[in-house]
């Protein structure tokens, strides 16, 4: 158990990061089948920082837990309009809130770039958003 103040212990950890446009060309657990530097960083980092929970922000699939088998895609939250990127916004929250494992107090660091951390922001205040205006240089140096 991570080391923290009375009320941190018993709040869960939960990581999320962002998908990646390199992926495996066959369906796989979400923690192989991306195959992106920055994912695969931020990947390490959750694992370093004793997450309890890991998930990945997917364009097509919301929320993914780290270990579900999914199907590979080609699709961007870049290639979405505003409206599009608060309605898959809102999707994520809704599943996020929605997992019965779930229960109780969350801490959640958002280990992802702006594209897919910012539509979350106004959902999620709570959380942390370690790389928020980071180039992607410094992204990778915060991840490494």
């Amino acid at each position: 158990m991570r080391a923290g103040s009375f009320l941190e212990v018993f709040m869960a950890l939960i990581v999320l990061i962002a998908c990646s446009k390199t992926k495996l060309d066959h369906a796989a657990p979400a923690c192989r089948l991306y195959r992106g530097e920055r994912f695969e960083l931020a990947h390490k980092k959750a694992e370093r920082l004793g997450a309890d929970y890991v998930f990945v922000l997917s364009a097509k699939y919301g929320l993914v837990p780290i270990d579900e088998v999914i199907e590979p895609y080609d699709e961007s939250l870049e290639d979405k309009t505003p409206e599009e990127r608060d309605f898959w916004a809102r999707k994520v929250v809704h599943q996020l809130v929605h997992k019965p494992y779930l229960a109780g107090d969350w801490k959640i660091i958002m280990l992802a770039e702006d594209l897919y951390a910012d539509p979350l922001k106004s959902h999620l205040r709570f959380a942390k958003y370690p790389l928020a205006g980071l180039d992607v240089d410094a992204q990778k140096l915060f991840l490494a």
